[in-house]
């Protein structure tokens, strides 16, 4: 004999180990994206050095060579999130039986997600770009 609760949890146990599980692997997935989009940023930031000294010594207002990089890098990011969002909202109808009393867009998980990868992008472009506004431009053209 036991109290319906018992019963009940007992008839769960799985399904709560894999919610827990798919909540682990996604946690995971974000931060492997977030790291890979700072990996990227900072790459093609880095091969941009020489062309980012020579608008230096061109004259360029670092202000403005910042506010480049962070506009340039963003719009990359903005194209990958839109592609990634897409592809989730039809794989989220995947997974749409493991979802109990869930919708199956949830949109604060998309927003946090969307809003995780952005402020990483961020982050990853503006270290580079001070980096390299503050660079003297005769050190930024050295052969290296």
């Amino acid at each position: 004999m036991e109290t319906v609760e018992a019963n009940l949890e007992g008839r769960l146990v799985n399904q709560h180990l894999v919610a827990r599980l798919c909540s682990l692997f996604a946690w995971l997935a974000l931060m492997l994206a977030c790291l890979g989009v700072y990996g990227v940023q900072s790459w093609r930031l880095n091969r941009r050095r020489r062309e980012l000294g020579v608008r230096l010594a061109l004259g360029a207002d670092p202000a403005a060579l910042f506010r480049l990089v962070i506009v340039e890098s963003l719009g990359l990011t903005a194209a990958g999130v839109i592609a990634g969002a897409i592809v989730a909202l039809f794989a989220v109808r995947l997974l749409r039986a493991q979802l109990f009393g869930l919708s199956p867009v949830a949109p604060r998980v998309f927003g946090l997600g969307i809003l995780a990868v952005l402020i990483t992008a961020v982050a990853a472009s503006a270290l580079p770009a001070i980096r390299a506004a503050r660079t003297d431009a005769a050190v930024a053209l050295r052969c290296d």
